[in-house]
């Protein structure tokens, strides 16, 4: 039996007047008025980032070519391959997702022509699991390279200054890049196109449970964590459109 989850805000209810929501609005306790009038769960202290969508939200408006720009992806097939696609405002040192892209069950090849269409120039920062080489052939970061797309050399990875005990290898941190998000929302250093509403439905249900991050529906969250802790990468556009050109420029967010 297959399960469904289906929410609505009351902007889908047609009879509520403005004035009748201003004033139910006034008469909701702070803490509810998501819940009540967006029909997002209250999940209170266990949402990994409590912020509002209002914060991190903006119109969409045409990117300006200067900018550097960045994708990355998370692999996937039962659950979706996602990727999001990310550009850099140098002058305030803001990041905003202006595009998302998901979908199961989909060969590489449809996935790949999917990305180029969005530019074949863009960077793709990619996770751990795109090394993975198997007996059918190369690890996925590979074959989306043979593919065409621009896959960055090496796998994204928020670096501690910690060291494994049992590989003496400089530890990664999921956790300490779900805290540089949550630190760029809160700042203002992280934006979101409010016409990207796969990431944003994510977002309001990615939470904890007993401590541990539940790991549903959160494909796309994970794509924007890649995407954030690479932005070193990020690319302006290459003035000529020379396929395997060198990146034209890189940036790096201090």
């Amino acid at each position: 039996m297959s399960k469904a989850l289906i929410s609505a805000s009351w902007d889908d209810v047609p009879h509520l007047t403005a004035e009748m929501k201003d004033e139910l609005l006034a008469a909701y306790p702070e803490h509810e008025r998501d819940a009540r009038t967006k029909g997002i769960p209250q999940l209170g202290s266990g949402l990994i980032y409590p912020v509002p969508d209002e914060l991190i939200t903006c119109e969409p408006f045409p990117i300006p070519k200067h900018w550097p720009r960045l994708a990355a992806m998370d692999f996937g097939w039962d659950h979706p391959t996602s990727v999001v696609w990310g550009a850099i405002d140098r002058d305030s040192d803001t990041t905003y997702v202006y595009a998302e892209y998901a979908a199961s069950k989909t060969v590489v090849a449809v996935h790949a022509d999917a990305i180029k269409a969005r530019g074949i120039w863009i960077p793709m920062a990619w996770p751990h699991d795109g090394n993975n080489d198997t007996a059918a052939g190369p690890g996925l970061a590979g074959q989306y390279r043979d593919k065409g797309v621009n896959m960055l050399p090496e796998r994204a990875q928020f670096v501690t200054d910690t060291m494994d005990e049992d590989t003496k290898a400089v530890k990664t941190s999921v956790e300490a890049g779900i805290q540089s998000i949550l630190t760029a929302f809160t700042e203002g250093r992280l934006k979101i196109f409010n016409t990207c509403t796969g990431i944003i439905g994510e977002k309001r249900w990615y939470r904890r449970d007993k401590g541990k991050i539940v790991k549903t529906n959160d494909d796309r969250l994970d794509a924007l964590r890649y995407l954030w802790i690479s932005r070193e990468f990020a690319t302006v556009q290459p003035s000529t459109s020379r396929v395997g050109r060198d990146r034209a420029e890189s940036w790096k967010t201090a």
